[in-house]
């Protein structure tokens, strides 16, 4: 069994995009958002 995206699937992150990614000496700054689902009424 072939398995793609575990990581995503084991911390329920699917759908994350990663917008970008800052650091420096000491911090690691993530920006991102989860894709949007589009609600049928």
């Amino acid at each position: 069994m072939l398995y793609t995206n575990i990581t995503e699937k084991l911390l329920g992150l699917q759908g994350l995009i990663v917008k970008n990614i800052e650091s420096d000496d000491r911090n690691i700054v993530i920006y991102a958002e989860f894709k949007r689902k589009t609600q049928l009424r």
